[in-house]
């Protein structure tokens, strides 16, 4: 259900891309408003959330939390939770590797597209026609990341699963892989923009797929390691933290970077279009060292996962969490029941 519920994501961002283009295509041929056409693509969205809300009001059914796990557990004050998600390594450095990501995806999303155009006028030239992968780059943007993205997110929850028979941390040591493999990948991307985009399709479909193995991982990992009461808590907190640190400021800052980089080298007004192109791609080039801290993170959840999902089954079965040092093992010795999920 989580590999269903993770798709939204990335499917839904890229038919967000699919449909803006299309859309602003659309007006800008038939309606000769190339100023505002982009306006039209986004007056849509309001009209889908509408549907969607009033789809969730009606057929959704609020379950009873801890019913799965005949949770013990008895409801506790906000600050208590609060300080129980503070006390939680794995949560938080889950939620900093995510965020990280989140960091790099947001800005990717908002600049690619354009770092593409840019590479297209500097391939293409002003005398030459623009090819079809030009052209139409934004929607092969995302018609690729809803394709690779649905693979990836699918793929990822069952390597998962498997993994995870065998190795207790597989969860936190597959998003860390994840990363791995595609960081390459994304610098191939934007590095080879100006000779062909071909070898940039296969590199962003590859990418794309490696980083889709994180989204339903990573909600995983926390519906597993905080108790059944705190984890609707545990997971706004977490979405809150992506997002404000994430992929809200990300598209800013590199713009900034690529601004302020433009400003260092343009030496002369026939280097605009150069410039332009190469200034955000070094920010973009900047921010992809960000995915190493994501890894960082992962690898270091890696170290706590075990504890963590421990305790979280004890307060489950209506234990009290009180020092790491003391409780947690001790309990786990007295309760001969347990085994590792």
């Amino acid at each position: 259900m989580l590999a269903i519920y993770s798709t939204g994501l990335p499917v839904g961002a890229g038919i967000g891309f699919m449909q803006g283009t299309i859309v602003t295509q659309f007006v800008e041929k038939y309606f000769n408003s190339v100023e505002n056409s982009w306006k039209y693509a986004l007056r849509i969205t309001p009209g889908v959330c509408m549907v969607m809300i009033i789809i969730a009001a009606v057929v959704i059914i609020e379950p009873i939390r801890g019913e799965i796990e005949h949770s013990k557990q008895k409801r506790t004050s906000w600050k208590r939770d609060v300080k129980s998600l503070l006390a939680n390594n794995t949560f938080l450095w889950c939620t900093f590797g995510v965020t990280l990501m989140s960091f790099v995806i947001g800005a990717f999303a908002y600049w690619v597209p354009t770092l593409f155009r840019r590479s297209c006028s500097i391939l293409n030239g002003d005398n030459k026609p623009w090819s079809v992968s030009c052209v139409n780059s934004s929607v092969i943007f995302g018609v690729i990341n809803t394709v690779s993205g649905l693979l990836g997110v699918l793929l990822g929850s069952q390597i998962a699963k498997t993994w995870r028979l065998t190795n207790s941390k597989a969860d936190t040591q597959l998003c860390a892989l994840a990363i791995l493999l595609s960081s390459p990948l994304y610098y191939i991307l934007v590095w080879f923009c100006e000779y062909s985009l071909t070898p940039v399709w296969i590199a962003l479909f590859l990418g794309a797929l490696f980083l889709a193995f994180i989204w339903p991982v990573s909600l995983d990992i926390i519906m597993y390691i905080v108790p059944p009461l705190r984890r609707s808590f545990a997971q706004s907190v977490s979405m809150l933290i992506q997002h404000l640190f994430g992929d809200a400021f990300s598209p800013l800052i590199v713009g900034a970077i690529a601004d302020g980089y433009k400003t260092m080298v343009t030496k002369s007004p026939e280097e605009t279009l150069y410039t332009e192109y190469y200034s955000l791609q070094t920010a973009l080039l900047i921010i992809l060292l960000l995915m190493a801290g994501s890894l960082g993170c992962f690898l270091a959840a890696s170290l706590n996962i075990d504890t963590d999902r421990k305790q979280a089954i004890l307060m489950a079965r209506g234990h009290k969490r009180t020092a790491r040092d003391r409780t947690t093992e001790g309990l786990l010795n007295k309760d001969s029941s347990y085994e590792t999920s």
